[in-house]
């Protein structure tokens, strides 16, 4: 059993592809474990400022990283249709080679 401490980062749902993609890039070299995002609630702190959404902005951290694991740390379901979320994870899971977490990891 490895009792390694790994570490994950937030990535930054807001500020456009560039911003995302040299994030992601710099975080797998730096040897992050994994990069998560959340659903983007709008509302609040983010209802004057554009916010990724959290599925697409991991799918596009996949085709940028190769090592680094993937996930959301929150997805609000009363927001998502069960069979579309259950496709667009399917789809992710699939286009990342397997690094997607889509459940809580065992220790």
């Amino acid at each position: 059993m490895d009792n390694s401490v790994r570490f994950g980062v937030g990535l930054p749902q807001w500020g456009g592809p560039e911003l995302l993609a040299s994030f992601a890039r710099r975080a797998e070299e730096l040897g992050f474990a994994r990069l998560w995002t959340l659903d983007a609630v709008v509302g609040g702190a983010t209802s004057h400022t554009p916010v990724l959404d959290g599925m697409h902005a991991l799918t596009y951290a996949a085709a940028l990283t190769e090592r680094t694991g993937l996930g959301m740390a929150v997805i609000v379901l009363p927001r998502r249709l069960p069979a579309l979320l259950a496709r667009e994870i399917a789809t992710l899971d699939r286009l990342s080679g397997g690094i997607f977490l889509a459940r809580p990891e065992r220790r």
